[in-house]
């Protein structure tokens, strides 16, 4: 057998296929989000569902990016705002947002292409307006807390990383960071302050951020778990 098919918790179907002149496993997440793995011919199959299992994190992060997220009505984007969807005879497809509300018409159906390409637009201004109020205070309450001072706080679409830290004590943060539950969203603020002091992430940096944040080994592996990108808080 050549060619098979496994369902991995967590990771749907997985297509595993032996190949000739393969030397290595590899892992490649697909653009409609399915997991394929090329192994060599005299590899098990066996070896391969452990080989991706061990990297599992990774795989979800790369679905994360690539699965095509579709926005519903009802669907509650960061903290405040909740998605209405109104059809009906207009010439565009348009979209008004407000504090607790992304309110989109159009004459097409909510689940056209159309009408997702507005929602994905909206949902994102959404989330920047959102983040710009939440992201700098909470972000102020644990500078003091921790006495790690920064200089700057910028809010940015980051889609590789949640945030990160500069030699001159610039922090950049995640606009999709809103999306996540309160404990992550302090774990990351937290680490970027702690990188303040401790730019690499060596024994010092580790120590510190386990001494502030107590939960740190617990809350970095479900952090691993989850990419920067879109997605309603309603689906976490």
């Amino acid at each position: 057998m050549s060619k098979k098919i496994v369902n991995i918790a967590g990771l749907g179907p997985v297509v595993m296929n032996k190949r000739r002149g393969m030397r290595n496993i590899r892992i490649a997440v697909m653009a409609n989000g399915v997991v394929r793995v090329n192994l060599p011919k005299w590899a098990s199959f066996w070896t391969a569902e452990r080989f991706v299992k061990k990297h599992s994190d990774w795989i979800v992060r790369q679905k994360s990016k690539v699965e095509v997220l579709v926005i519903r009505p009802g669907d509650k984007i960061g903290r405040l705002a909740i998605v209405k969807f109104e059809q009906k005879a207009a010439k565009r497809t348009t979209a008004k947002i407000s504090a607790e509300t992304i309110l989109v018409r159009s004459p097409f159906a909510w689940s056209s292409p159309q009408v997702q390409k507005t929602l994905h637009q909206a949902a994102e201004r959404s989330l920047k307006m959102q983040a710009k109020v939440i992201l700098p205070a909470r972000t102020e309450v644990l500078s003091k807390r921790s006495g790690l001072k920064f200089n700057e706080l910028r809010i940015r679409k980051m889609t590789s990383r949640w945030g990160s830290c500069s030699a001159k004590a610039n922090i950049s943060l995640s606009l999709f960071l809103i999306q996540l539950p309160d404990e992550l969203m302090d774990y990351v603020i937290m680490h970027e302050l702690v990188h303040t002091k401790h730019l690499n992430h060596g024994r010092a940096f580790w120590g510190l951020m386990q001494k502030l944040s107590p939960n740190t080994k617990t809350l970095r592996k479900r952090l691993r778990r989850i990419g920067p990108a879109l997605r309603p808080v309603n689906r976490y």
